[in-house]
Formats: structure tokens, C-alpha cells, sequence
């Protein structure tokens, strides 16, 4: 076996400090990367088929009651349901089912929920954010593009689920009162 000479040595030592410099400058990026995205990912339980691709918009004009903006999940995979292939969906889905818990859990945690589900699942879905004619606090309601039905509403905070096809200005919503606007988000 040979023995390594003084500039052998050097250059081994040379390539071992920048390996090791790429390497942590490798897992930096990759942590900093990380941290960007779980300042601004809600914590779910949604795992996206194909989590390179996906992006998260925060809804910098809406809050919830803890003043937490939503951030809606942008898979570019997805595509605009059937309205059938919608009704599937939402039999399939359990969101309906979390617990209103004011001001921890409200309607707008739902709306995050389900969009999060369905843009997972690769199907298109929105946020509708509901304001009210004379009154501060709005409501959000999930929103989808169907192919043969053209903007379906879903409302699921309350434990069931509502539909809607044509929400508009004047049109009073249940007991909440009459819509003075209502703005998507994608």
C-alpha cells in the first residue's frame, strides 16, 4: 500500500471541505425551501399526488376570525369536474363532518379543508368569499367549475351540506342576509 504524499493529502482535504460545502449547501436549500412553504401551508393532512408541481396563493383580503389569511392550494394538474363527477366527489368526502368551533374552526376553514381535498384529488375548486348587505363579518362557501353546470357552490360549515348554482347580488343566503357581493378566489 502507498502512502500519500503532502500535496495528496492536500487535494483529498481540498475535496473532502468542498464536498461537504455542496452538501450543506444542498440541505440549506432544501430546509430553507421547507420553511417557506410551512410558513404559508396550512397544517392538513392533504398530501398532493404531485407535491413538485403544487403551489399555495394566500388570500391576502380575507381573514378568518383569529385574523389568519386562507391559503388555497393551485395544483396545476387538476381540471374542471363534471357536475356528476363533483356529487361523487363531495359523497366521497367527510369534511362536512369536522365541528364548528368558533373562532378556532369556522367557515372558512372549511372552504381551506375541502379545497385542499379536491385540488388533491385533482379536481378544480375555489374559495367564495360571501359579504353581506349592511354587516361587517361575511361567510365563505367553496366554489367549483363543472364542465355542464357552470359555477357550483358548496356550503358545508353548520354539519351539512348546501348547494348552490346562481349566487348573486340581492339575493338573500338562509339567515345570514342579502348578498352584497361575492368574490372568487382561485
Amino acid at each position: 500500500m502507498a502512502v500519500m504524499g503532502g500535496r495528496e493529502k492536500s487535494i483529498t482535504r481540498i475535496v473532502a471541505s468542498l464536498t461537504a460545502i455542496f452538501l450543506i449547501g444542498l440541505l440549506a436549500g432544501q430546509f430553507a425551501e421547507a420553511q417557506e412553504i410551512s410558513k404559508t401551508q396550512p397544517v392538513s393532512n392533504v398530501i398532493p399526488a404531485n407535491p413538485a408541481n403544487v403551489k399555495y396563493n394566500t388570500i391576502t383580503d380575507r381573514a378568518d376570525t383569529l385574523d389568519r389569511h386562507p391559503v388555497l392550494m393551485d395544483n396545476p394538474s387538476a381540471h374542471n369536474p363534471s357536475y356528476q363527477e363533483l356529487m361523487a366527489f363531495l359523497k366521497s368526502d367527510d369534511t362536512v363532518n369536522n365541528k364548528y368551533d368558533y373562532p378556532n374552526y369556522t367557515c372558512a376553514n372549511f372552504v381551506v379543508d375541502l379545497q385542499h381535498k379536491a385540488e388533491s384529488k385533482g379536481i378544480n375548486c375555489g374559495y367564495a368569499g360571501i359579504n353581506f348587505r349592511g354587516k361587517e363579518t361575511g361567510h365563505a362557501i367553496n366554489v367549483f367549475p363543472t364542465t355542464d353546470a357552470g359555477l357550483v357552490y358548496v356550503d358545508l360549515t353548520g354539519g351539512k351540506m348546501i348547494i348552490s348554482k346562481n349566487l348573486r347580488k340581492g339575493m338573500k343566503y338562509f339567515n345570514m342576509g342579502v348578498i352584497e357581493s361575492v368574490k372568487i378566489y382561485w
